[in-house]
């Protein structure tokens, strides 16, 4: 049995899904997990977050992490997880995303502890970051046992920064596979937008291009496929991506998704195939969506491709190729 201590600062989104299907997961293999979190980005998920690990006899450690880099506030932070890392004695501390990526690894600086990292899109592929991540990545991968890529093109970055091919699991983000007896039905001949309210996403371009959308930017994860049962389309026109649950989803709900060819997107749809991929172009997206609307045919074939490439994505894949990773590094 391992102790696996968790950290995330960005308890939000997909890294939130994350980090919950996969300690289910790590805790149903036999082994023990601490969470550290921190809530200051969506205080609402803490009523959910703390029963749900409560259940899994998960023990979860408030630490409070800011998003933006901040000298003192990071300097406390990571003072705090040192001295917890310590008082827990873990055998492998796994961070997610850019901040608790960091501050995991320099934590543990000069402990016998190895850390795993994953990224779920390193910080410097996203648009308009600073160069400064990338210079504090290629130095911290000489402190990280091994890195989780979501994506090919993460594989490739931390090959670039580094790491060597022992050191880097590619390992995509799973759900739990649906029955796909639902999948069919009467659906809404428009097009729907499921995700975040930010640039990342793109909704603000989206709003801008006229496309007649129906915007689900707040609702719960267990009603995703559901409501994408509804429509004909899903948009994602974002604008970085690691490998997202919107396009896993929209897969088990059988529905097509029409998305930008950027990060995991560009990797796990093949064009005209199992979905539709369309640069940041509006009016390319405007005489696009209502052609493939009007093209019952081609929907009906993107969906039953969709559904054939979902059974590479599931949670038990995910879990099991990270406790390899961990059985690696221990």
């Amino acid at each position: 049995m391992l102790h696996i201590l968790y950290v995330l600062e960005a308890n939000i989104g997909g890294t939130r899904r994350h980090l919950r299907d996969l300690t289910e997961g790590v805790v149903a293999a036999g082994n023990r997990v601490t969470v550290v979190l921190s809530f200051g980005r969506d205080p609402l998920a803490r009523d959910e977050d703390l029963p749900f690990y409560s259940q899994l006899g998960v023990r979860v450690i408030e630490l409070p992490m800011r998003r933006a880099i901040s000298p003192f506030a990071d300097s406390v932070a990571c003072l705090r997880l040192r001295s917890l890392i310590r008082r827990e004695k873990p055998d492998l501390v796994h961070a997610h995303s850019s901040k608790a990526g960091a501050l995991a690894r320099l934590a543990c600086l000069g402990m016998r502890i190895p850390v795993v990292y994953t990224p779920h899109v390193f910080p410097f592929l996203m648009q308009g970051a600073s160069s400064f991540y990338r210079r504090f990545e290629r130095w911290a991968a000489g402190h990280t046992a091994g890195v989780v890529c979501v994506t090919r093109q993460e594989a490739e970055a931390a090959r670039q920064l580094g790491y060597s091919a022992e050191r880097i699991a590619y390992i995509p983000n799973g759900i739990h596979l649906p029955s796909m007896e639902d999948a069919e039905g009467t659906r809404l001949l428009r097009a729907a937008f499921f995700g975040r309210e930010c640039p990342q996403k793109g909704t603000d371009w989206l709003r801008t291009t006229g496309i007649e959308c129906d915007f689900h930017t707040d609702y719960r994860p267990d009603e995703a496929i559901g409501l994408m049962r509804r429509y004909s389309l899903v948009l994602m026109p974002s604008r970085w991506e690691g490998c997202p649950y919107t396009l896993l989803e929209a897969w088990a709900a059988g529905t097509p998704v029409v998305a930008t060819p950027i990060g995991g997107l560009a990797e796990m749809i093949r064009d005209h195939e199992n979905g539709v991929l369309l640069p940041m172009d509006a009016e390319l997206w405007r005489r696009a969506i209502p052609r493939l609307l009007a093209d019952r045919n081609h929907l009906h074939q993107l969906a039953e491709n969709a559904r054939a490439s979902l059974p590479s994505y599931s949670v038990d894949t995910m879990c099991k190729q990270t406790l390899a990773l961990y059985r690696r590094c221990g």
